[in-house]
């Protein structure tokens, strides 16, 4: 959350939407598919359910 925060605070630049509903929403849908962005990727997907989460927050900004 940090990280997105401070990516924030840094005037957003690359940010597929606006606002805290625009994010919420871009949230909302990656985990929706997040399982395809890692097969996608050729990745696995992670063992914690924390670190599915941290990354996702993390790719919200860019999700569209």
């Amino acid at each position: 959350m940090e990280l997105v925060r401070a990516d924030l605070a840094r005037g957003a630049d690359g940010w597929e939407h606006e606002g805290l509903d625009g994010f919420l929403e871009a949230f909302g849908a990656l985990l929706g598919s997040i399982e395809n962005v890692y097969v996608n990727n050729g990745d696995p997907l992670p063992d914690s359910p924390w670190v599915l989460v941290a990354q996702a927050l993390e790719g919200t900004p860019h999700y569209e």
